[in-house]
């Protein structure tokens, strides 16, 4: 087929593409020194409460959060006039599994096709680092986009950890590698997910919600343990140390009890249910750190116990208990998969030993799962007490801090507190060791400095990384609402578990029937957007700068762009003191490190296919002078023919993306549903077949912003200072009716040191095997 390329007049030219890459270059570059990108600076979602759509914007949100494995940004659209296609595109920097779990690094509803995936990702510089722009003709060019649709039904699955397995090919930077690209992803949870919903009875059904939570977590582990990562004093955000604070620790500070008298209340949730309550004991009194003593009691009961003056000091070493337990089953799991994962890679398995290694995925995934459904139902059937207990407990650190105050003013030399001796062990990254030990406590307060000092470390710094995931967290932070970050915290923590419960059968499920007739017809097709050629070019930063105009439609002036570099240098370092932006970089054209969005990409082909003109055949020369200007074929761009409803995207839109939906959404018949943006730039990059009109209006609006941080600044000589707040995300998940959950499937730890011991008994065999293979020169050739 003849290529297909757009008419220049109708799209973005070659300079207006790299213009907008320097213009996002020097806008990430100068966030640090924006206070408004370090707020959280959240914008509102578009949401009507009586809309249509909104259930099925929380469908498939659900389905979106299941797809982040690792790095993906995933974006999920309605796409046909009855609602019923369902189109995905993503924006990863790769696409398959090979990331280290081990790294701190989602009308009538009808029936739904989960339709398209769209990857895009930079090109691979270990692959491409000597094509792209060393081509001839390719400099100072931008490289075509281009888009191919694969479709592949799900393999059959009996094991989560077996298929896993099957499908690791090897190692790459220490970590195992594996060929699950999105589509097999994505489609495999579709096949899991619908067959929850066609089990034919209990046993069935138990089945195949053991297959769905094990697969979940083995895919996702990376992300969920991350996320706890993120939420530790390692980044300035303290809420785990908060959380996981024994009972003693808080409230034998004198005087906190008078202090924060007891409020009362005859909310009926301000009970914890028996079920739960016993779920969660037995499954304590298993594990590693075994029951605390003052929760045995609670033990016995059958009845379902009040939240009160007395029971608070108890439910915090519930709370407690159960997120160190959490994690420690996260990290078992997350070091069993690298280790069998990498065996596999290496050839160090036989058959057996890969059944074997199989069992073991499964079981310590079903461990991990467990513990997580308990934390969510904790989270969602006793909500009010949750939320009543941090307010609680932000008030002992406000205290706390008062106090603290008052005996630094006494004692003007005393040291600052260190962490309680007391507190949990800690591995490498800061959470609490795996290792089985006894349970302990604490009479001591000194751990409290700790806690009140850490208060406004639950925000993130000018310096720290920015991070989608704990955009509303942060911004709960800043304005000092400790309680409510920590909620959204350990939300966060279940946002696999509670997509999970929401999409799969649940016994005696109301909803069953409509979930049932969505995922029915659901198919599931992966379109891939890519660039053949490494494409580095783009505007450099001086450039930007001396092209920018102010408001009035005046140059800023070389002497105002100098003073904006040296200001910039001055404010915006690294942890060295160095500054972010050398004298190299602000001239640099050819490191553009940027990426295609996924709100961007679905937007563009949805408003490409309203371009007529764009489809009509242009030339098949490849060596146009418009060549990066070819198009998608027909039936893809076709297969955009009808608006989104929804996009749910797995975190908010950036900036320009933001500016994109704000376009299309001035003319739409039906505003989109999506969940909000944030203030925070990041270097990006416009399809060259984004229609000219829309991709002037994403250019215009990063030209405004940097325009008024230069505006700022040369008036009045000091970074820019606001304050902002947002609105969360549409989202209502489905209880977890906890009918099987098993404390008897939670390991003891006599189970856990005999499994121990398995581990460095096959670690010797494999050892005594290694020396023997190593020995033989024919086998050795055989490696080679």
């Amino acid at each position: 087929m003849a290529a297909t390329f757009g008419r220049a007049s109708d799209f973005l030219s070659e300079a207006d593409l790299l213009r907008f890459r320097g213009l996002t270059n020097l806008l990430r570059a100068t966030n640090g020194i924006d206070d408004r990108a370090q707020q959280g600076g959240l914008g509102f979602i578009h949401d009507n409460e009586n809309s249509k759509n909104n259930v099925l914007y929380r469908r498939l949100a659900e389905f979106d959060d299941l797809l982040v494995r690792h790095l993906e940004v995933v974006a999920v659209r309605s796409a046909d006039k009855n609602g019923t296609l369902v189109q995905i595109l993503t924006d990863p920097d790769r696409d398959d599994d090979e990331t280290g779990d081990n790294s701190p690094e989602l009308d009538d509803e009808g029936d739904a096709i989960i339709g398209h995936v769209y990857y895009t990702a930079n090109p691979d510089p270990e692959t491409d680092k000597n094509k792209g722009n060393k081509k001839k003709g390719m400099e100072n060019r931008v490289a075509p986009l281009l888009v191919e649709i694969i479709a592949e039904p799900a393999e059959p699955m009996d094991s989560a950890g077996a298929w896993l397995l099957k499908h690791t090919t090897g190692t790459k930077r220490k970590a195992p590698k594996t060929s699950i690209t999105l589509d097999k992803h994505g489609s495999m949870l579709v096949s899991l997910i619908t067959a929850t919903h066609e089990a034919s009875d209990r046993d069935a059904l138990r089945t195949t919600k053991a297959r769905l939570h094990n697969y979940v977590l083995l895919a996702s582990i990376a992300k969920i343990r991350g996320r706890i990562i993120r939420g530790t004093a390692q980044h300035d955000r303290n809420l785990w140390e908060f959380l996981t604070k024994q009972s003693t620790d808080v409230h034998t500070a004198p005087g906190t009890e008078k202090d924060i008298p007891f409020q009362p209340s005859n909310a009926k949730g301000m009970k914890i249910p028996g079920l739960l309550l016993r779920k969660i004991l037995a499954s304590l009194k298993k594990s590693k750190t075994g029951l605390a003593p003052e929760l045995e009691p609670w033990l016995e009961r059958t009845d379902e116990v009040e939240y009160t003056n007395d029971t608070r000091p108890v439910f915090q070493t519930l709370l407690s208990g159960l997120l160190i337990a959490v994690n420690a089953a996260l990290l078992d799991l997350v070091n069993n998969k690298h280790e069998r994962l990498m065996d596999k890679g290496k050839g160090k398995l036989s058959e057996e030993q890969v059944a074997n290694a199989a069992l073991e995925l499964d079981r310590y995934a079903a461990t991990a799962s467990q513990w997580l459904r308990l934390l969510s139902a904790l989270l969602d059937k006793v909500r009010p007490v949750v939320q009543a207990h941090l307010l609680y407990l932000k008030d002992v650190f406000a205290i706390t801090k008062v106090r603290d105050r008052e005996k630094q003013r006494r004692e003007l030399n005393a040291p600052p507190s260190s962490y309680s001796a007391d507190a949990p062990s800690s591995d490498r990254l800061g959470q609490p060791s795996s290792e089985p030990g006894p349970y302990q406590s604490s009479s001591s307060d000194s751990g409290l400095g700790d806690l009140e000092s850490g208060l406004e470390k639950t925000v993130i710094s000018k310096k720290e990384a920015y991070t989608a995931d704990f955009e509303e967290i942060d911004s709960a932070g800043f304005q000092q609402n400790w309680d409510l970050a920590a909620l959204k915290y350990m939300d966060l923590l279940c946002l696999h578990q509670k997509a999970v419960n929401s999409l799969g059968k649940g016994s005696g499920d109301t909803h069953d029937k409509k979930t049932h007739n969505f995922l029915r017809a659901a198919r599931f097709e992966y379109v891939r957007c890519f660039q053949d050629q490494a494409d580095g070019n783009m505007m450099s930063m001086r450039k930007v700068m001396e092209t920018l105009k102010s408001p009035s439609g005046n140059e800023i002036g070389p002497d105002s762009v100098t003073k904006i570099k040296a200001f910039i240098q001055k404010h915006e370092t690294t942890k060295d003191g160095k500054p972010v932006i050398s004298d190299t970089k602000w001239e640099d054209e050819k490191s553009f490190d940027g990426n295609f969005h996924c709100e961007t990409l679905m937007l563009s082909l949805q408003l490409l296919h309203k371009t007529q003109a764009a489809r009509d055949e242009v030339s098949s020369d490849e060596k146009s002078e418009n060549s990066y200007l070819l198009l998608p074929s027909k039936d893809i761009v076709d297969s955009f023919a009808d608006p989104a409803k929804v996009l749910p995207v797995s975190k908010r839109c950036c900036p320009a993306c933001h500016a994109l939906m704000k376009y299309v959404n001035e003319d739409a018949d039906e505003k989109i549903l999506y969940p909000g943006h944030h203030e925070n730039w990041f270097t990006a990059a416009l399809p060259p077949w984004l229609p000219r009109k829309a991709g002037m209006a994403v250019i215009k609006a990063a030209e405004t912003k940097l325009g008024e941080r230069v505006k700022e600044y040369l008036k009045s000589g000091t970074p820019l200072s606001d304050s902002s707040t947002g609105t969360s995300p549409i989202t209502s998940h489905r209880e977890d009716d906890l009918e099987d959950i098993d404390p008897d499937g939670i390991p003891t730890p006599a189970d856990w040191s005999k499994d121990q011991g398995e581990k460095r008994k096959r670690r010797g065999s494999e050892e005594e095997s290694d020396a023997s293979r190593s020995s033989s020169p024919t086998k050795r050739r055989q490696e080679m």
